[in-house]
């Protein structure tokens, strides 16, 4: 049971390593077009949450 958990708490690890690293390298490619996409998301957020 307990070596269940800490193989699933590695992947879920290695999976965000995984996730930040393309984000990262997103940023750096395409850096106007996520800051676009992330104003875009926030204005939304703030549109439906106030």
């Amino acid at each position: 049971m307990g070596y269940a958990v800490v193989v699933s708490l590695q992947e879920i690890a290695t999976n965000s390593a995984i996730a930040l690293f393309a984000l990262l390298q997103a940023l750096t490619q395409e850096q106007h077009q996520v800051v676009l996409l992330m104003e875009t998301a926030l204005e939304a957020s703030f549109f439906w949450g106030g």
